[in-house]
């Protein structure tokens, strides 16, 4: 007898991609371990931001630079251009400008507020 054909396609189910970061293992969602450690390293990658933005906000040259950055974001501004790739490129523009917008708030709302202060006296 003949030896089975094999498929000239190979089908996407025959070797799935994996799609996890690195070489790491998934986390079982159940396993209240894996979870406490999945907590802790999410909340020391978020202390270490807020550390991150607060530090940076600290001088005022660095505050009238990340107000000049979110400035040049235009991120209360209209996105809308007659050229679609132009109003994607603003709204892309905004879209990182609201994410530093929202670290500031979360990390150092009180610097965000004298950074605005500043930015009022200076003109």
């Amino acid at each position: 007898m003949a030896d089975p054909v094999r498929p000239l396609h190979i089908s996407a189910f025959d070797n799935p991609p994996d799609f996890r970061a690195g070489d790491k293992a998934p986390v079982d969602a159940g396993d209240p371990v894996q979870r406490k450690e999945k907590l802790k390293e999410a909340k020391s990658a978020e202390q270490i931001l807020k550390e991150t933005v607060r530090g940076m906000m600290l001088t005022e040259a660095n505050r009238k630079y990340v107000y000049d950055l979110l400035a040049s974001c235009n991120i209360y501004g209209n996105s809308f251009a007659s050229d679609p790739y132009k109003t994607a490129f603003n709204l892309g523009e905004q879209n990182i400008g609201r994410r530093i917008l929202a670290d500031l708030q979360l990390s150092c709302p009180d610097l965000y507020l004298v950074m605005l202060e500043e930015q009022k006296e200076n003109g």
